[in-house]
């Protein structure tokens, strides 16, 4: 476990029985001479599936977990958000709710925060945020805008 009372994303994995004891210590030991997020190093070994990873940290963030492999895109949505901003924080507008909030995907919920401030306040709309899996994300951005 985690030093302190603090669980990780890799012993949530481990609790879950979706990777072994030896496979976190592992993982531990490549993460501790990386740049990578536990989490990256446990699916860059091969351990789970990025999707695996991101439903369990979606639910432990309790975030909607969104799948960007069947959704259809807005795109006079996307159209409204600047593509350099969309690129750079890995966000993604994908519906207009009916009670006026639009749903974004992302990445790193912590790391785009703030930006949705800014959005809300150019759209002149309130936002939400669901989970999507990184790989996933940048296809839809080669596909939207010809680059990951």
């Amino acid at each position: 476990m985690a030093t302190g009372s603090l669980k990780d994303i890799g012993d949530h994995l481990n609790d879950k029985g979706l990777i072994s004891l030896h496979q976190l210590r592992t993982a531990r030991e490549v993460y501790k001479s990386t740049s990578l997020d536990l989490a990256d190093v446990i699916i860059d070994l091969g351990f789970v599936k990025p999707k695996t990873v991101v439903e369990l940290r979606a639910k432990l963030l309790n975030m909607p977990f969104i799948d960007l492999t069947t959704i259809v895109l807005d795109s006079a949505l996307v159209k409204k958000v600047p593509a350099a901003l969309i690129k750079q924080h890995l966000i993604l507008p994908i519906e207009l709710n009916p009670n006026g909030t639009v749903l974004f995907a992302v990445v790193d919920p912590h790391r785009c925060q703030h930006i949705m401030g800014r959005i809300e306040t150019g759209l002149g709309v309130k936002t939400t945020m669901a989970l999507a899996v990184r790989p996933d994300m940048e296809r839809l951005f080669r596909r939207l805008f010809g680059t990951g």
